[in-house]
């Protein structure tokens, strides 16, 4: 399934002036990043954040707001599937992108888990 185009220009206004993001199309979506670390994302028509836990929890609390498992049954615990809600209001999406963003840039440059 290809990505909402509509939806990846709502994020890329969000995150407009974050400086120092990148995007690159990946699995049938785009990944936004920084500093080689992803943090957004838009798939199919979801916009999913890594968030940090106390900010997980709070999106996780908002109706429609879930983690993110494109598999099922393989959650991906820091990625969080926005709600509707956030997504139509660009005050508060710019605010979510910016937790994410700022989130992301504690992790860049940490060494990876190996995979066993």
């Amino acid at each position: 399934m290809v990505y909402d185009v509509t939806l990846a220009g709502l994020l890329e206004d969000a995150l407009a002036g974050l400086g120092a993001v990148t995007s690159r199309k990946m699995f049938g979506g785009v990944g936004y990043f920084v500093d080689g670390e992803m943090f957004a994302c838009v798939w199919q028509s979801n916009v999913i954040l890594k968030l940090s836990e106390p900010d997980r929890a709070e999106a996780l609390a908002m109706p429609g707001g879930s983690t993110f498992d494109p598999a099922g049954g393989r959650p991906m615990k820091q990625l969080v599937v926005l709600s509707e809600d956030l997504l139509d209001d660009a005050t508060r999406l710019r605010e979510w992108a910016r937790r994410s963003h700022g989130y992301a840039r504690t992790l860049a440059g940490k060494p990876k888990m190996k995979k066993k």
